[in-house]
């Protein structure tokens, strides 16, 4: 179901729909432009439910945090960022993030978590929509996932 998708407000109606799911964090959502998506709306949406369900899943703060940013990135891309102060993902592990099944961590001794697949997921949502999600570590805590998506043209 792809539809023109008016990013500020569905993000702010999206993060008070879903409250209850993330409630174990502090979200903050801090738009700098009004702008325009053509997106699968259920598939955006278990985009950025991923991102953010991740930063509260591998995040051992007592004040948990996410913070969500959208702004122009150039002409042809906007830029979602999903930010936690989590445990973060070493750089060397980058590369298989988004593998299907791949699981930071030992299953082991049990510090792997989920099922591997909510990267894998992300990646293949970003990819149908043309676009590009790139993973960096905070320099003080935690992850940053910047999710590039093509504009609506004409903005």
């Amino acid at each position: 179901n792809n539809q023109n998708l008016d990013i500020t407000p569905w993000m702010r109606e999206f993060l008070k729909r879903n409250e209850r799911n993330f409630k174990k964090a502090k979200v903050v959502f801090d738009a700098h432009a009004e702008m325009k998506l053509f997106v699968d709306t259920a598939l955006f949406e278990m985009l950025i439910s991923n991102l953010i369900l991740n930063g509260i899943k591998y995040n051992n703060e007592q004040d948990k945090e996410i913070n969500i940013s959208v702004e122009n990135l150039n002409e042809k891309f906007i830029s979602i960022k999903v930010i936690d102060n989590g445990i973060g993902i070493e750089p060397k592990h980058f590369r298989h993030l988004f593998k299907k099944f791949y699981q930071v961590g030992d299953a082991m001794n049990m510090t792997a978590k989920g099922s591997g697949l909510g990267l894998y997921l992300c990646s293949m949502i970003v990819s149908l929509h043309k676009g590009k999600i790139i993973p960096s570590i905070n320099t003080a805590q935690g992850m940053t996932f910047n999710v590039l998506l093509p504009k609506v043209r004409g903005q």
